[in-house]
Formats: C-alpha cells, sequence, structure tokens
C-alpha cells in the first residue's frame, strides 16, 4: 500500500527499466532512424510544422516554395546572414592576401627590368644617317675625366623622393623580422649597358673627326627625344646649319675660348653652345649615360653660362640654360638639373615671361611669342618635376604668374596637358606634409580634393595623348614611337600623383587599419604602373633609351609595393 501510494505521488521518478518495458518493442530486421537535427536557421513556416528547413537563398526554403507558402525567417536569418557576410570578408581578405603574395612574387620580375637593360645592346638610331665613314663617333665610357665631388642629391630624404618609401618600407620589415638586402637607388639612375661597335676617339680630337651629317644626326636624336617632350627650342634651325656651326666650333681657339668675331659665319655663340649640349644629351641618350665627350663638350658650354653677372639675358639664354638642366638630369645629377633649372625659371622672371603685358612687350610678332611662351611653360613643368624628385622647393610660385598668361597654342597639346598637371602638383606639393613632419597623413577631404583634380585632369587628356592600356589589350602592336612615349608618361604621372596621394595610408599599421581600402587602392596604382612600364620596356626601346625619365616611375610604384607587406603583417 505505502509502496502504491509513493508510486501516486512521484509519478515522473519512474526508474529507467520501468520507462524502457513501455517502449514499442523493434521490429526484427527494421530499427528506426535518427531524427536529424533542426536547422539552427529555420523559417517560421518550418518551425511551426516542426520539419527541417532546406534555404534556398536570404529570403526563401525549398518546403516553402513547393508548397506555394510565405516563406518568413525571423531574426536569426539576420544573423545567418551577418555570418555569411562575415565569411566572405574573410574569404575576401584570404584572397587579397594571396594576390598580395602573388604581387609579391611578380616584383621580381619588375625587379630585373632595369637589370635587364644591363645586358641590352644600344637602341637602333632614330636616323640612320651615317657620318661620312658610316661610323657613330661616340667613346667608350672613361670614368677619368668625369668631374669629381658632384653632388647627386640633398642630404636629406624629403617625402616625394623615391627613397622615402623605400627607407620606411624596409624599417617596417625590420621590425617584422624580415631581412632586407641592398636599397635600390635613390634616384632614377641609368642602367649601365654594354655598347655597339663605336670608334673610339680621343675627345681632343672629337671635332676633328666629327662631321656635318654627325651634328645633323645627334640633334635629331634630341629632337625627337627631347624636344617632342618640352617644345622650348626648334633645334631643327641649328641642324639645318651644321656645316656652318661646325667650322665655327673648329674655329675655336686653343683653350676653350670663346669666338670674338664669327660674324661671318652668321651663328651666335649661343647658337653653338645650344648644338654641343643638343649633341651631349643625344650621346648620353644613345650611350645611357655621360661619357667623356659629353663631358668634354658640355664643360666647354659651362665656362660660357656661369657668369651671374651678366648684363642682361635672352631667351636664347632661358633655353640654353633649360637644355642644360635637362642633360644633368640624363646624367643622373638631379641635384645640378633643379639647381639650374632654377637659374632659368629666374632669368623667365627677369624677362617678364611670366606676365602678359611685357610678353606682348618684348616680342612683337607672333612667332616670337609663341616660343616664348612655350620656354616659360617647359621651364614650369620642369621646375615642377625636379622639384619632386629632389624634395626641393619650386623656383616658380603660380600666384606670381598672371593668369591671363597665354598657355602652349593646340599644336602642343602634351606641353599644355603638362601645364595642367603642374598645377596639381603645386595643390600637391601644398598638401603632403613638410620634411620632419610628426605626421604623414593629408586630411581627409583634401585627399578626395586632390584625387578629384587628378582624375580631372586625365578626363582632360585629348584622345589621341590617351595611353592604350596592356592590360585591355588596346595596345597596338604598331604605333607612332613619339606618340607612344608621350601616351605613356601622361598616364605614368597620373598614377605617379595618385600615389602621393594615398601612400600616406601605407606609412603606419594604424593608417593601414583606419583606410583598409585606400592602403589597398594605392597598392593597386603601383601595380599598374609597374605593368606598363614593364610592358613598355618589352615591346619598344623607349624605356631604355629614356632609363632615368622611367625609372622615376618605377622606383616610387617599387616603393609602395616595398610598403606593402605590412598590409598582411
Amino acid at each position: 500500500m505505502d509502496d502504491n501510494s509513493s508510486t501516486a505521488e512521484h509519478p515522473r521518478e519512474a526508474t529507467p527499466s520501468s520507462v524502457t518495458t513501455r517502449k514499442r518493442p523493434a521490429t526484427d530486421g527494421f530499427r528506426r532512424g535518427k531524427r536529424g537535427k533542426y536547422t539552427s536557421v529555420a523559417c517560421d513556416e518550418c518551425k511551426k510544422r516542426k520539419l527541417k528547413c532546406i534555404p534556398v537563398d536570404d529570403s526563401s526554403c525549398q518546403r516553402c516554395i513547393d508548397g506555394g507558402l510565405v516563406c518568413m525567417y525571423a531574426h536569426g536569418s539576420s544573423q545567418a546572414k551577418e555570418k555569411n557576410d562575415s565569411n566572405q570578408q574573410l574569404q575576401v581578405l584570404s584572397d587579397e592576401v594571396t594576390q598580395l603574395r602573388q604581387q609579391m612574387s611578380d616584383l621580381a620580375g619588375a625587379m630585373t627590368l632595369v637589370r635587364d637593360l644591363k645586358d641590352r645592346p644600344r637602341s637602333t638610331r632614330l636616323d640612320p644617317s651615317p657620318a661620312q665613314d658610316g661610323t657613330t663617333i661616340v667613346p667608350s665610357p672613361a670614368s677619368s675625366s668625369q668631374r669629381e665631388g658632384i653632388p647627386k642629391e640633398p642630404q636629406f630624404v624629403g617625402p616625394t623622393r623615391s627613397a622615402f618609401g623605400f627607407i620606411i618600407g624596409e624599417r617596417s620589415l625590420t621590425r617584422m623580422g624580415i631581412p632586407t638586402y641592398e636599397t635600390l637607388p635613390a634616384s632614377g639612375a641609368q642602367s649601365p649597358t654594354s655598347q655597339s661597335r663605336e670608334l673610339d676617339v680621343d675627345p681632343q680630337d672629337y671635332w676633328h673627326h666629327c662631321t656635318a651629317q654627325e651634328i645633323t644626326r645627334l640633334l635629331t636624336v634630341f629632337q625627337e627625344e627631347v624636344e617632342s617632350v618640352y617644345p622650348f627650342i626648334n633645334i631643327g634651325d641649328q641642324a639645318s646649319r651644321s656645316e656652318e656651326i661646325l667650322r665655327a666650333i673648329r674655329s675655336t681657339e686653343p683653350g676653350g675660348q670663346r669666338i670674338h668675331d664669327i660674324s661671318d659665319l652668321e651663328v651666335s655663340q649661343k647658337d653653338i653652345d645650344i648644338v654641343k649640349v643638343a649633341m651631349a644629351t643625344a650621346i648620353v641618350l644613345e650611350t645611357h649615360g655621360k661619357k667623356e665627350i659629353s663631358t668634354m663638350i658640355v664643360q666647354s658650354v659651362e665656362n660660357n653660362v656661369s657668369m651671374i653677372s651678366r648684363p642682361e639675358v635672352d631667351l636664347k639664354e632661358v633655353q640654353l640654360i633649360t637644355m642644360l638642366s635637362i642633360y644633368y638630369f640624363h646624367c643622373d645629377e638631379e641635384l645640378l638639373a633643379w639647381r639650374t633649372i632654377g637659374v632659368a625659371a629666374r632669368e623667365a622672371l627677369e624677362m617678364g615671361l611670366h606676365r602678359k603685358r611685357s610678353l606682348l612687350d618684348n616680342f612683337h610678332d607672333l612667332e616670337s611669342r609663341r616660343l616664348a611662351t612655350r620656354v616659360f611653360w617647359c621651364v614650369y613643368v620642369l621646375d615642377r618635376r625636379w622639384s619632386f624628385g629632389t624634395s626641393l622647393s619650386f623656383a616658380l610660385v603660380d600666384r606670381d604668374i598672371d593668369p591671363e598668361l597665354p598657355e602652349p597654342d593646340e599644336e602642343f597639346s602634351y606641353l599644355k596637358c603638362m601645364v595642367g598637371y603642374g598645377r596639381v602638383c603645386s595643390k600637391l606639393w601644398d598638401a603632403i606634409p613638410p620634411f620632419g613632419s610628426h605626421s604623414q597623413l593629408i586630411p581627409e577631404d583634401t585627399v578626395i580634393s586632390l584625387d578629384l583634380s587628378t582624375q580631372a585632369w586625365l578626363q582632360s587628356i585629348p584622345p589621341d595623348l590617351q595611353l592604350r592600356h596592356p592590360r585591355l589589350g588596346l595596345a597596338p602592336r604598331s604605333q607612332p614611337r613619339i606618340i607612344h612615349r608621350l601616351r605613356a608618361l601622361l598616364y605614368l604621372r597620373g598614377n605617379h600623383t595618385r600615389i602621393f596621394i594615398y601612400r600616406h595610408h601605407l606609412l603606419s599599421a594604424s593608417s593601414i587599419a583606419a583606410n583598409l581600402r585606400s592602403a589597398w587602392l594605392v597598392v593597386d596604382i603601383a601595380q599598374d604602373s609597374i605593368q606598363v612600364l614593364v610592358h613598355l620596356n618589352s615591346t619598344t626601346d623607349i624605356y631604355s633609351r629614356q632609363q632615368n625619365a622611367f625609372n622615376y616611375f618605377l622606383l616610387s610604384a617599387l616603393a609602395i609595393i616595398f610598403l606593402a607587406p605590412k598590409i598582411v603583417g
């Protein structure tokens, strides 16, 4: 009785054996399968019917679709969506890391671009017109005549120099425990190359062996390599008088003294000096570096233009000094190039080339006025270029330039584009924190404004100067060499500006975390520049002929890739 009452009072405290005896015995040969777990995320209808929900997408499941029912998810679906989004983000990051590793692997190919130039023979001449004996008179390299102690770069590494990114990247790699190797050159140095068969000539005998045909040929090289980019001179005028100029040079007294009376030859001393510097520049471009003869030729000119106390300057003086600046640049003497273009800029200001009124007063005919306008704007563009390369200030300030000053004619569309680019560079220069600044960050609103200005400038480039990008398969196999170079230069300058705008996002781990998208953007831009340069080098001789000009963009892009491991780290 007590047992029965105890059982009645606690019916749920049955023993396991009693529960087991109440279960239906399994039929022989058949065992009931274990019921599957409910899915962690189920629609309201499947939950109500206690059925397994089979989601098809974020808003419906298979059972509701088959039954024609309205499929609705409760809060759990949003959790699943968040989880799915999180998984997708992880996958994207994983893909980006893989992509970066691939980029770093491909970087070896870009790094060999300059090294490949070592073994490349000298490019085919632009003008096949030979000298009288059919041999180009260019000497083998000789270091004995190279000037000692020439300053090549400033004594500090400013934020616009390529070395700036390498230094920061090297420090980051060191902190990450990654060994560093020999640093790339801080400037766009020429890569030494082997030379083709050339006639070795003693520099003192150069003008004795030189011919008028050789002068014309070298001036043609200068015209196609330099004047096509910076049309501050019409070197064809001098080329048409190569016979007279050669006689004038040969009649120079020993010791490099100036010619006092060459009126019978109808050439001026400045004409002779202009021809000399143009020839020396062409020799440097053809042989990929300064040579004994080019040094000898330019030294005779430097003695003539180094007089600070001359009574007045004229347009040819500005042209000559601008030409010297370009020569120094191609000799990898960018600091001298910056100094020299500063002299040309101040002489241009002295002549009033920056004011419309003085331009009209001093140059009466249209052709001379157009030339003076081009001279000024070429000096303006080169002033910006050398300043960014050295991280030293401009000589020409935008606010000092007459806003009504005429710009280059449509005939010189590349120079016209470069004037607009120079103005963008002025804005960028003001936005970049100065050397030694505690923070290198650029305010976000300034970044947006600068990028919009750069994009607007890129859109303003005429269609015939727009690059046919190799990535899109639009680069024709045959296109005019000069046009191809101008297209590449404009495109690379646009990328280069955007690299400066966004580079600060890579300079520290905190800046990367603050804006990962912009950090990846600048890496993509750098990768794009490298791709264009590699394609240019592999399909043309444009890169090898002007290594300093294109190495500048390559080193800038490589510096960004060098900073990129911090994204992974």
